[in-house]
């Protein structure tokens, strides 16, 4: 089976040159970069990211929880996705994202929206 590499995201340094991530790692890191990339903010690729949901109002957590897993599951295909979410009193969406690739469960990723 072929390794999977490329560089890290965010982009680091390691010994005087750049660092490279391998196999569920480059997926892992796949997945923080469709979170913090907003749509058009890619000039080659309009429909790449997730839609920012600062300073707007949804009326269920629901609607910005499927946001989130439609993103994924377009942007990575290998890889299948549970998102569950609630609203915290301070306003701040906290989402679970529990990820499997080639039907290997990895470790859920918690991520907080509007921080």
């Amino acid at each position: 089976m072929a390794v999977l590499r490329s560089l890290t995201y965010p982009l680091t340094l390691e010994n005087g040159s750049l660092k490279l991530s391998e196999d569920f790692d480059v997926l892992k890191e796949r997945i923080f970069q469709v979170l913090e990339t907003v749509p058009y903010e890619r000039v080659m690729q309009p429909t790449y990211g997730t839609p920012s949901f600062v300073f707007n109002t949804y009326p269920s957590i629901w609607i910005v929880v499927e946001r989130v897993r439609i993103s994924l599951t377009t942007q990575i295909p290998e890889c299948e996705f549970e998102v569950s979410g609630k609203l915290g009193e301070d306003g701040v969406c906290s989402l679970a994202i529990s990820w499997q690739a080639r039907q290997v469960p990895q470790p859920p990723i918690a991520y907080r929206l509007g921080s």
